[in-house]
């Protein structure tokens, strides 16, 4: 395992500063940033950057056999947290090369002021 000094960290007690983090071991995630999307139903988050994450090997195609993708998990406990458009055949705003989509009940959110849960968690525990 990498020693924490080998994550990315972001800086808490910056003023305004908003950010995802593992549910599970509450590793930093991603910034809270102008070009994150959600998805459908609230149950994803698009993201154009994402940190401390690990890509499965192999990667795979989808259904359509025209976009490949591989899972991502936190680098630090593995819980699974998503996937990564590796390649895009016909590339729009949401589904394009490197983009990131995290399930939000597998994170938790840093607001500014206090931790929250995300997703469903959220609902079951707010």
């Amino acid at each position: 395992m990498a020693e924490c000094s080998d994550f990315v960290n972001f800086d808490h007690t910056r003023q305004g500063i908003k950010f995802y983090m593992c549910c599970e071991c509450k590793m930093h995630i991603a910034l809270v940033g102008d070009n994150d999307m959600a998805h459908g139903d609230t149950w994803s988050i698009n993201l154009e950057t994402a940190v401390n994450l690990v890509k499965s090997i192999p990667e795979h195609y989808v259904a359509s056999g025209r976009t490949k993708m591989a899972y991502m998990s936190c680098i630090y406990c593995r819980t699974p947290l998503g996937w990564q458009y590796v390649e895009v055949e016909s590339p729009t705003n949401l589904i394009k090369e490197g983009r990131v989509i995290l399930y939000l009940d597998k994170l938790m959110y840093w607001s500014g002021e206090q931790m929250e849960w995300c997703g469903e968690n959220k609902r079951r525990n707010h």
